[in-house]
């Protein structure tokens, strides 16, 4: 007596080896993609949904920092001048060292806290 297993390999194996339909229609089978294909091809959808989440209005928003508008009337391209308005101004050199002095305590937090892990 031959097992279920050994049938259905008879079944879907012809003469020449080939993968073929257990129902003898002759089509063969598709095959089901594997490893790192099949990982990719079932992340692909998330990947595409979180990047059109956060790529897309990042793209937008440094576009959109290059123009003058005031959302009611045309865009106006400005080019790079919008950042050199806010460079050239009186607070930003109190701006670039608050910055700096945040960057700094968030760094030296960061190091006391990997210490504390390990």
């Amino acid at each position: 007596m031959h097992t279920t297993t050994e049938l259905a390999v008879k079944l879907s194996t012809d003469r020449e080896g080939s993968t073929r339909s257990p129902r003898g229609t002759g089509r063969e089978r598709r095959r089901r993609p594997t490893g790192a294909l099949a990982g990719w091809l079932s992340v692909a959808p998330a990947l595409l949904i979180i990047l059109g989440f956060t790529s897309y209005p990042m793209v937008q928003s440094m576009l959109l920092s290059t123009d003058r508008w005031n959302m009611l009337g045309p865009r106006q391209f400005v080019g790079a001048e919008n950042y050199a308005t806010i460079l050239a101004g009186v607070a930003s050199a109190a701006l670039v060292v608050l910055f700096v002095i945040l960057l700094l305590i968030t760094v030296i937090q960061l190091r006391l806290n990997s210490r504390e892990e390990s």
